[in-house]
């Protein structure tokens, strides 16, 4: 039985590749196989491969984003909060949990969801205090 011997470099390039096919797969709405490769990625990672923290943290990101699109709320935050604490300075990311927690709070009317979306604010405004998308958000859920 032949073995083949794979370099690090050449399962980086690998990451990579699924990293760019999942990323066109996501932008063409094709959630399911955008899902498989950003997997494939995370299964590389765990193998022991060191793959680059802001591009696994925009990996977790897009599967969070994959997960709330198919209404899996919870699997959704813990996704988001893996990326942020893969790389803490993911400003978007804190902006996609202040939402989710904000939408939970409509449904649940758990001061936990709120507080929680408030906290996720919180460090979002560490970075852009005047991103529109903030300050709607912040206007729809009468937030200060």
């Amino acid at each position: 039985m032949l073995k083949l011997a794979v370099s690090d470099k050449e399962q980086f390039n690998l990451a990579y590749s699924f990293y760019k096919k999942g990323n066109l797969l996501l932008a063409k709405n094709n959630l399911e196989l955008a899902e498989e490769y950003y997997q494939k990625i995370c299964a590389l990672k765990r193998s022991g491969l060191p793959i680059d923290a802001e591009m696994y943290a925009d990996v977790l990101h897009n599967l969070g984003t994959i997960a709330e699109s198919q209404g899996e709320t919870a699997k959704a935050i813990a996704l988001y909060k893996q990326a942020i604490e893969t790389n803490p300075k993911r400003k978007m990311t804190w902006l996609f949990i202040a939402k989710l927690y904000l939408e939970c709070f409509t449904q649940d009317r758990s001061m936990r969801s709120f507080k929680a979306a408030l906290e996720a604010i919180k460090e979002f405004e560490k970075y852009d205090p005047s991103y529109p998308a903030l300050q709607y958000l912040k206007k729809k859920y009468n937030i200060a």
